[in-house]
């Protein structure tokens, strides 16, 4: 029982941060990935090089309908599959949409950071008390 209450107390913090969640169109953008699309990205040595530096942001850019999502999804799987834990950072990413009035800035952050939480397994005393 005591699981349970635990496990609605984590989901309603990570409500409370953000309505945001990117995990499931991350799941919907991977399964329709074509064999092949970003190989040439993920073999460049650029791509290679920055897979050994820590603290690093990928960020993509461009118009609409350019495949910027479908190649930010792959290269998020890629290094999912690749880049071993580290228990000083995590692995987070955000899909924005113009379209989406609830992608605030504050939402999006409140994702990335319940993302992290996730990955880590914690959920600070200080959030706990934003319940209250």
């Amino acid at each position: 029982m005591k699981v349970n209450t635990m496990k609605h107390e984590v989901d309603e913090v990570f409500s409370w941060l953000t309505p945001l969640v990117y995990g499931s169109k991350h799941s919907d953008i991977l399964q329709r990935h074509e064999e092949g699309t970003g190989k040439w990205l993920i073999d460049s040595e650029e791509f290679m090089n920055r897979q050994t530096c820590s603290g690093q942001i990928l960020w993509c850019q461009r118009k609409p309908g350019t495949g910027k999502t479908t190649l930010s999804s792959f290269i998020i799987s890629e290094y999912e599959r690749t880049l071993p834990p580290q228990p000083e950072s995590g692995l987070v990413y955000a899909y924005c949409n113009y379209n989406n009035v609830n992608e605030t800035a504050t939402n999006i952050v409140g994702s990335l950071l319940q993302q992290l939480l996730r990955q880590k397994d914690i959920l600070p005393p200080a959030l706990k008390g934003n319940l209250r």
